[in-house]
């Protein structure tokens, strides 16, 4: 599998890291789009028991890309994934239920990549908690120094999947969080208490 670099810094206004990125020579790649994807799992949740899921996403270039992603540790670089590209998200979705996949959540989120050099900055927004942005690069070291150049506080950086962000904002534990198996889209109401 594939080790992803990425840190997340919750809370950030989206227009001031712009205009920094844009000072800087950075530049927007994709504009912001919704995106939306389906997670799935075995009924007895085996993959979930190793920190693991199974996700359909729509790419911001049109593709649609099935992924196994696995989480080691809640650290810069214990993520892991397994892409796959796939022609067509219905027949993706319809044959992993074939298979015996159930679905634990439908998503949706809006995202803006740019990019300085080789690093790629997404803009995310996700229904119920604030903006938050992604960085994204080949090594540990690009990471850090871009957030450190964009002068955000790496103490306060967090990883793997969207889970911390919304502990971070309901002070839910994990667990609680994963346990709940919601659709978390634009026009449904809260539905983490």
């Amino acid at each position: 599998m594939l080790k992803e670099i990425e840190a997340k810094f919750l809370k950030i206004d989206h227009e001031h890291i712009k205009n920094m990125l844009s000072g800087m020579g950075a530049k927007c790649s994709h504009p912001l789009r919704l995106m939306r994807r389906t997670t799935f799992d075995y009924p007895d949740r085996r993959l979930n028991k190793n920190q693991s899921w199974i996700r359909l996403r729509e790419e911001l270039d049109g593709k649609v890309e099935l992924m196994l992603k696995s989480v080691k540790a809640q650290e810069l670089g214990q993520t892991f994934e397994q892409p796959v590209i796939v022609n067509d998200y219905q027949s993706a979705k319809d044959f992993l239920l074939a298979i015996g996949l159930e679905i634990k959540s439908e998503q949706e989120s809006r995202r803006e990549v740019w990019l300085k050099d080789d690093v790629e900055i997404m803009f995310d927004q996700w229904p119920w908690v604030p903006p938050f942005i992604e960085i994204e690069a080949k090594t540990e070291t690009e990471v850090q120094d871009l957030a450190e150049a964009l002068g955000l506080k790496w103490s306060e950086a967090r990883f793997g999947s969207i889970t911390p962000v919304y502990v971070d904002e309901f002070k839910i534990s994990a667990e609680e969080f994963e346990a709940l198996e919601i659709p978390i889209k634009f026009d449904l109401p809260v539905r983490i208490v």
